[in-house]
């Protein structure tokens, strides 16, 4: 696993609102590498020596097309952390703030940006199992979810 001494995760993904209350996930491709097929909050693996927070900034560049100024609007803060078998496997950070209705969404060839209310989130089946241990901690007000 790439979390290292400094004790960081290795994945960095990101809990994002609309305006009008609904969550922001990802629907993968099922040729994906990673949870195929399956949704996804959007986020990533972070890079050798990479801080979580840098990877969260540019995992969103990169799958959302997001500018710095965006993702610096939303105020991202830590919200969840995810453990798998008592192991750090991922912290997902909530924007503060809704995103802005007017900034377009631009996502990588084959993935798919989808809009879901918290109770459509909660009845998804195509969710990871990953993504739906910390979105029930997220939405329950919980700081960590665990997966045995």
């Amino acid at each position: 696993m790439l979390s290292g001494a400094e004790g960081w995760p290795r994945f960095c993904c990101a809990i994002v609102r609309g305006a009008d209350g609904r969550y922001l996930l990802e629907q993968r491709p099922a040729q994906s590498a990673r949870a195929a097929g399956l949704m996804t909050c959007f986020g990533g693996t972070r890079e050798e020596g990479e801080d979580p927070r840098a990877c969260l900034h540019r995992e969103l560049r990169e799958e959302l097309g997001l500018s710095e100024e965006v993702i610096g609007l939303l105020g991202f803060q830590h919200a969840v952390t995810l453990r798998r078998r008592g192991e750090l496997v991922a912290w997902f950070y909530a924007a503060m703030h809704a995103l802005p209705t007017d900034v377009r969404l631009i996502t990588e060839p084959g993935h798919e940006a989808v809009w879901l209310s918290e109770a459509e989130v909660r009845m998804e089946a195509r969710l990871s199992s990953w993504h739906r241990a910390a979105l029930t901690a997220y939405f329950t007000g919980e700081a960590e979810a665990r997966l045995e």
